[in-house]
């Protein structure tokens, strides 16, 4: 899962922490800048079923070996308009071109930017879109 920032990837690889307490060893393993990757390689040493991160540590561990996609079976982009907006199309590239073709790929935005339709014509394959029709107050779920 790419997100946009290492907070984000910290708050999403937590809920999914807390989701999966369910099932017995599911590993999940952040990584992001920032920090050294020398602790990140390690975690990833020992496998993992999901691997949170921000795009740009991403490419770094992939280069270097410690991440392989090619038994990837579902590429998420979350946050997807922020990552355009902070530069990272590229990046969502060069990571995807390393992913099996045959992949799911779920892409979540708050908005709909033009980009974020060259995205998914791009990686997707008959791609379904939701969309919220209403505002509604931060206060009350209609």
């Amino acid at each position: 899962m790419l997100c946009p920032t290492r907070e984000l990837a910290d708050q999403v690889a937590n809920e999914i922490r807390r989701l999966a307490r369910a099932q017995e060893n599911i590993k999940i393993v952040t990584v992001f800048g920032g920090v050294p990757a020398r602790n990140q390689m390690a975690s990833l040493e020992h496998g993992a079923h999901v691997i949170v991160g921000t795009p740009g540590r991403v490419m770094d561990l992939l280069a270097r070996g410690a991440i392989d996609l090619a038994a990837l079976n579902t590429l998420v982009l979350d946050e997807a308009d922020r990552m355009l907006d902070m530069g990272f199309y590229g990046d969502i590239v060069q990571v995807a071109s390393q992913c099996p073709s045959d992949r799911q790929t779920l892409l979540f935005s708050a908005t709909c930017p033009d980009g974020i339709a060259a995205l998914a014509a791009r990686f997707m394959r008959e791609p379904h879109t939701i969309k919220v029709a209403a505002q509604h107050s931060a206060h009350k779920i209609a």
